[in-house]
């Protein structure tokens, strides 16, 4: 029989095993919105293989933590094309989301990449690219956030994805353009028509970016709150890859009974990889 302090020990393993791969192994995400069909469904449930971005780039962006007796790095090093769930950044100055907010998106360019979106078509560095192959009759053009004027649905850029070590040059036209990036890097900025840009106080020319940055989009673009929206991100902010749904039900499902919630079920959905 089972004595008090032997419970306790396997009550204690399994909490710190649980503690353990939900910070450094698995992580579990609902899907609550159309912005990745067809790829995710609203229902989706869907398990994040935070391993799978380990990397001995020396180029890539490190994650530490650190629990009790135990410390995890890990390299970021995020491929294009690659569906990644991350913390939202909370850059945009107006944003129906909330800083930390978990986010499931494609990462379509990283540092140092030119992107330009031209009628609907994604273009990297001059190739297209076919990482988003959405159903044509989900994507109508609904407005369903607030307006940019920089940007139509169909049309965004040419625009250089910033990376660690670029410099960028500080002017009256390019500075709302930076503002929200270098605040997030922890600075303070502002524009004065006497003394130019202010950095912490002090007039500067140029800024020297501190982070990799990504830009991610939605499958289903013309229903996605993304990059278009809200910025650039960190590749600090990644958690890990989307890597399979272990569990779906049909959106908005009401199940009054055992049949009507084994019917809201999408079976052939469950186990279904992710790319």
């Amino acid at each position: 029989m089972l004595r008090f302090r032997d419970l306790a020990i396997i009550f204690t393993v399994t909490i710190v095993a649980a503690l353990f791969l939900k910070m450094f192994v698995l992580e579990a995400v609902f899907i609550p919105s159309a912005s990745m069909e067809e790829t995710l469904l609203p229902g989706d449930f869907v398990l994040v293989n935070k391993l799978s971005l380990s990397s001995a780039s020396s180029s890539s962006s490190s994650l530490n933590a650190t629990i009790p007796f135990l410390s995890f790095s890990k390299q970021v090093d995020v491929e294009r094309g690659d569906v990644v769930v991350f913390r939202f950044p909370g850059t945009a100055e107006k944003s129906v989301l909330a800083k930390d907010d978990l986010l499931v998106k494609r990462c379509v360019a990283k540092g140092g990449d030119l992107l330009e979106i031209s009628k609907g078509s994604i273009w990297v560095n001059g190739e297209r690219k076919a990482f988003i192959e959405g159903n044509p009759s989900l994507r109508s053009e609904t407005k369903l956030f607030p307006p940019n004027e920089n940007f139509t649905f169909n049309n965004y850029g040419p625009i250089r994805i910033p990376k660690q070590g670029d410099i960028i040059l500080l002017t009256k036209e390019t500075y709302q353009q930076w503002e929200n990036l270098i605040r997030s890097e922890g600075h303070s900025v502002s524009w004065s028509d006497v003394r130019g840009c202010l950095l912490d106080g002090q007039p500067v020319e140029t800024y020297v970016i501190k982070e990799n940055y990504l830009f991610m989009l939605g499958d289903n673009f013309f229903h996605s709150y993304d990059s278009r929206f809200w910025g650039f991100l960190p590749e600090k902010n990644v958690i890990g890859d989307a890597a399979i749904v272990y569990w779906s039900l049909e959106e908005n499902h009401r199940s009054k009974s055992v049949s009507d919630f084994l019917g809201s079920i999408r079976w052939g959905r469950i186990g279904m990889f992710i790319n």
